[in-house]
């Protein structure tokens, strides 16, 4: 059984951090089972909800934040809206957190549930506001995607600690990041991931390299 982490998160951070992945559970869950939100390395994850539609709407209308997603075409502001409502009322996800740093919104993680047909259980889609200037200083250097894969990482221990969720012998999550995103191409690797496929391959429609790490 394997866990999917589409990644494609993008930021300015110049070095991105390099931290170990701790078979400790880190996250502060006490909330999460109360149907709210946790918190992991200082931000917390909560429901996604209609007041997030400005921060979506900016990420999915930006040609940079979408140069790795949505086939690197940005969307209109109207097209962004009609998606964030369709998000926010699409009953699939199995979760979906807004990614906050103290009261500000600065991004969103989504989780799946896999096709009952497919080896893959889950998957997972990150998205961090921009971190450069266009957005303000405020966010620059926060490495909100580093934090995110790593709390996303850290709540699948939590599900298995937990028995939230039914494990197979396999447990694996796999990455699948675009070939040219290096800032998430780093973290990944530095995260522990092992690179599967030795060059590029057509996946997700673009050109991507794939990582797993057992867990």
């Amino acid at each position: 059984m394997q866990y999917h982490l589409a990644s494609f998160f993008y930021n300015h951070a110049k070095n991105a951090e390099t931290v170990e992945v701790s078979n400790q559970i880190e996250g502060d869950y006490s909330n999460l089972e109360k149907g709210k939100s946790f918190t992991f390395r200082g931000l917390t994850f909560r429901k996604m909800e209609s007041k997030d539609e400005e921060i979506y709407v900016k990420i999915f209308t930006n040609s940079i934040m979408m140069k790795y997603d949505n086939n690197g075409v940005a969307l209109s502001e109207e097209d962004a809206k009609r998606k964030f409502k369709r998000e926010i009322n699409n009953p699939m996800p199995l979760c979906r957190y807004a990614v906050c740093d103290g009261k500000t919104t600065v991004g969103f993680i989504t989780l799946y549930e896999g096709d009952s047909n497919s080896e893959i259980s889950f998957s997972y889609f990150i998205w961090i506001l921009n971190q450069g200037k266009k957005f303000g200083s405020k966010y620059e250097g926060k490495r909100y995607g580093t934090r995110s894969l790593f709390a996303i990482i850290d709540f699948i221990k939590y599900l298995k600690y937990k028995n939230l969720y039914k494990f197979g012998e396999k447990n694996v999550i796999e990455a699948i990041v675009h070939h040219e995103n290096k800032v998430s191409l780093h973290v990944i690797s530095k995260a522990g991931f092992k690179q599967i496929n030795k060059k590029p391959e057509l996946m997700r429609n673009a050109l991507s390299i794939k990582f797993q790490m057992s867990i």
